[in-house]
């Protein structure tokens, strides 16, 4: 469930910036390719180089697939919370930068 929030979030996120449909549709290998390669999918985190490893702390996805290993391995705890808090504040942060960039309109 977090991770369709999280997901729904980045989509607004990206339309915000988006002028039209096919643009929002472009936005998207800029956001979901890096996080799929560098999330952990592919390859452990922790046997990425440096550089790499530190830029996937900053992705959102990466912290999901921990969550979703945490509860896979049975733990819990802050190796279960951790990252699902992460991922709630990531959640919360692209649902409030994609609200100030809409534009408003007044009657």
């Amino acid at each position: 469930m977090p991770r369709a929030l999280l997901g729904t979030a980045l989509g607004l996120l990206a339309s915000a910036f988006a002028r039209t449909e096919f643009q929002a549709v472009q936005f998207t290998p800029l956001i979901v390719f890096p996080q799929i390669i560098l999330g952990g999918l592919f390859m452990p985190r922790d046997q990425m180089p440096d550089v790499l490893h530190a830029v996937s702390d900053w992705l959102p996805l990466s912290y999901a697939i921990d969550a979703v290993a945490a509860v896979a391995a049975g733990d819990d705890g802050w190796d279960l919370w951790r990252p699902m808090l992460v991922v709630a504040a990531f959640t919360a942060g692209a649902l409030v930068l994609a609200s100030l960039t809409l534009r408003r309109r007044t009657p």
